[in-house]
């Protein structure tokens, strides 16, 4: 099988991998004896746990998306097929140890003021240190910066990201007023206003009000216009309405509040 790497490694261009990784790559499978994430019975115990860290990359202000692991069908694989699967983990693992590191963005090109210089690890090193453990998932998790602040940050990134799954199951159970209905105004009468009620929660005076716009629902139609950043006239018209049904892509000026966490675990 190891023959098979080391051929796919000379054809294959890794776009996902530095000059420095590929290199490594190269070097680390001609010294081996055997591959390190596959056997013919399939991914191995440590392919499995370095696998289910990287996964968790979004807790760590990664993207998981960012990193392509392999997956091998059930029953027999042929040789070209592990050789493949254990090419693509060893360079998803070396992209991560080098996003934990701060090598996802060069300083210098997010801003002048960036003079830090990333610590990244050998790559080399990282291949046979990984493949020299049982639970190599420790490893890369422990590339992540050590400092409290950080921790700090990836705490507060963990709770937004709780906060956000609420918000979207939230918006699933949404009331949505159709699109493309007429402007609701003050004293507008129309099934759409009983809708908006139920949206944003606003009782009527009686029952036969309910597609009544009245003073209380124009009320809750500012508070919301205000909270999303929209112009707080109290009127439903298109940009409103899409608000109200979670279609627009507005957001705070200076990104949410996970990007803003994010940015600031970059920077660590």
């Amino acid at each position: 099988m190891l023959v098979q790497v080391r051929e796919q490694l000379a054809a294959s261009k890794l776009d996902d991998s530095t000059a420095a990784e590929r290199a490594a790559l190269t070097a680390f499978y001609t010294e081996r004896k055997a591959p390190v994430w596959v056997t013919v019975q399939g991914m191995t115990g440590r392919a499995l746990h370095v696998m289910a860290e990287i996964t968790q990359a979004d807790d760590w202000g990664l993207s998981a998306r960012d990193f392509a692991l392999p997956t091998l069908p059930v029953g027999e694989v042929a040789p070209a097929a592990l050789a493949d699967a254990e090419i693509k983990l060893s360079v998803a693992v070396l992209k991560y140890a080098r996003y934990a590191r701060g090598g996802r963005l060069e300083p210098s090109q997010v801003s002048r003021n960036f003079d830090q210089k990333v610590s990244l690890r050998d790559p080399k090193v990282v291949l046979e240190t990984v493949a020299g453990v049982d639970r190599p998932g420790g490893y890369l998790r422990a590339l992540h910066p050590q400092h409290r602040q950080f921790e700090l940050l990836r705490q507060a990134l963990l709770k937004a990201h709780a906060g956000a799954a609420l918000e979207k199951a939230a918006e699933e159970k949404l009331v949505r007023l159709p699109s493309g209905g007429p402007t609701l105004k003050l004293g507008v009468e129309h099934a759409d206003v009983a809708l908006l009620r139920q949206r944003l929660n606003v009782g009527a005076a009686a029952p036969e009000a309910e597609q009544r716009f009245d003073e209380p629902l124009r009320a809750a139609v500012i508070a919301f216009q205000r909270k999303r950043g929209l112009s707080a006239d109290g009127i439903v018209g298109a940009g409103t309405r899409a608000a109200l049904n979670g279609n627009d892509h507005t957001g705070p000026l200076f990104g949410s509040d996970e990007q803003r966490l994010i940015v600031n675990m970059e920077r660590w």
